[in-house]
Order: C-alpha cells, then structure tokens, then sequence
C-alpha cells in the first residue's frame, strides 16, 4: 500500500499523467474539429452538384424545346430558319465586305447588339432595305401617286427614295446607340447604389461568418468534457496506471508472501 501511494505521489508519474491527458484532449479536438470540417464540406459539395445537375436539365429541357408550347416551337423554328436564311445571303453576296467596317462592331455594341447573329442581320438589313424600299415606292408613286406620270420618271423618285433608305438602318442603329446610352446614365447611379449595397452586404456576410465561427470555437470545449471524460480519460489512466498498479501488487504480495 505504501508502494501505491508513494507511485501516486510520484511527480514524474503525475507529470506523465497530465501530458498524457492533455496529448489526449488536443488529438480529440483537432480530430473533431477536421472531421466536423470534413462532413460540412462534404454536404456543401453535395447539395452544390445537386442544384447544378437541376440547373443543367432544365437548361437542356429548355434547349430541346420540351418545357415550351407548340406555337413557341414553331417561334423557335421559324426564328432559327430566318437566321440561316440571312447568313446565306450574307455570305452569297459577300456582305462583309461590302458594308462592314472596322467600327461597324463597335458601334453594335453600343446600340446593345452583340456576337454574329445581329452582325449578320445587321448586314442582311442594310442590303434589303434600300431595296425594298425602291419596290414599295415604285410601285406606290405609278400605282396611287404618279399614276399619270412616265414610269421612268416615278424609278428615279423610287431610286431616290431606296437611296435614302440605304442610311435608314444606320441611322436608326445611331439612335438607338442615343437611348442606349441615355437609359445607362439614367441607371447609373442605382447601379452604384446596388454594388454599394453588395459589398456592404459581402461585408456583413464575412462578419456574421466570423462570429460563427467564434461561437463553434468557443462552443468547443463544453462539448469536448463529456467525451474526454467517458471515453479517454479512462482509457489512459489504466494505460498510465496498470504498470505501477502491477509492480505494487507484485511487491505487495511478494512482501506478504516473505
């Protein structure tokens, strides 16, 4: 019995105790708190692929038409053959070479027209619409108008009038550059608000995040006790404590038995 108290009493036995624990109780929480990081981080990832594999069918559902009426597929079709039907009069009559420019892309991008398709209807309205025009005006100056008058004579007014409207679509490109433009300052300061208020927000979101964060850690230690107490602690006192226990029995009973 004196063997076991002076062991207990011992300060290098209670010094390995206490590292023993304490080795214990900082392995535990960072376990825990690797593992608890691991099974969040696992959810997250898990409820991301989940909205992006939602997001991905109904994009594909929306591509392939199937969410649509009837008459929006027809739309849909009617709109796709207009487009190829104006890409091969572009490309039959060259043009881009004709009518386009260095700026001519610029200039769409300000009126708010971007990538090939309204380049292309750019240049497919340009080419039909002086046409078009000298057909509707010829045919309205002989039919209504200059009824009485020579034909060749109503040609030149129609020929005037398509060359007029050769500069319609530039014009009207350049007034809608104007409103574009205007519609842009007009929002501009909302704009600004709106991103004032974003990185107030990103600002707000790193703060609560912060906070949470505190709270876990300071949360951490409450609920390491109970499992340090059930579990480790126990453990490790019979590891640290079963061999001087049995070198006291044994001297215990060997000082008996003599």
């Amino acid at each position: 019995m004196e063997n076991l108290v002076a062991t207990l009493t011992n300060t290098q036995f209670l010094v390995a105790v206490l590292a023993a624990v304490a080795a214990a109780a900082v392995v535990f929480s960072i376990g825990a708190t690797f593992f608890s990081g691991d099974s969040q981080m696992r959810q997250r990832i898990r409820r991301v692929a989940l909205e992006r594999e939602k997001m991905r069918a109904e994009e594909m559902a929306r591509l392939r038409g199937g969410g649509g009426s009837a008459d929006q597929q027809t739309r849909t079709i009617r709109q796709a053959a207009g487009r190829d039907y104006m890409k091969n009069v572009v490309e039959r009559f060259s043009l881009e070479k004709a009518f386009m420019d260095d700026n001519t892309t610029e200039k769409l991008a300000r009126a708010g027209y971007r990538g090939q398709g309204a380049m292309t209807t750019y240049l497919f309205v340009r080419f039909v619409t002086p046409v078009a025009l000298f057909v509707i005006a010829f045919a309205y100056l002989s039919l209504v108008i200059f009824a009485d008058k020579p034909l060749w004579l109503n040609a030149v007014y129609a020929l005037g009038i398509g060359l007029i409207g050769a500069y319609l679509p530039s014009v009207l490109l350049k007034n809608q550059t104007i409103k574009r433009q205007k519609s842009i300052k007009r929002s501009w300061p909302d704009a600004l608000d709106l991103v004032l208020l974003c990185v107030e927000a990103a600002e707000e979101g790193r703060e609560a995040r912060m906070m949470e964060a505190e709270k876990k850690a300071a949360a951490l230690p409450p609920m390491l006790t109970v499992p340090l107490i059930v579990f480790f602690l126990p453990v490790l006192f019979i590891i640290i404590l079963s061999p001087a226990m049995i070198r006291v029995f044994s001297n215990s009973f060997i000082n008996g038995g003599g």
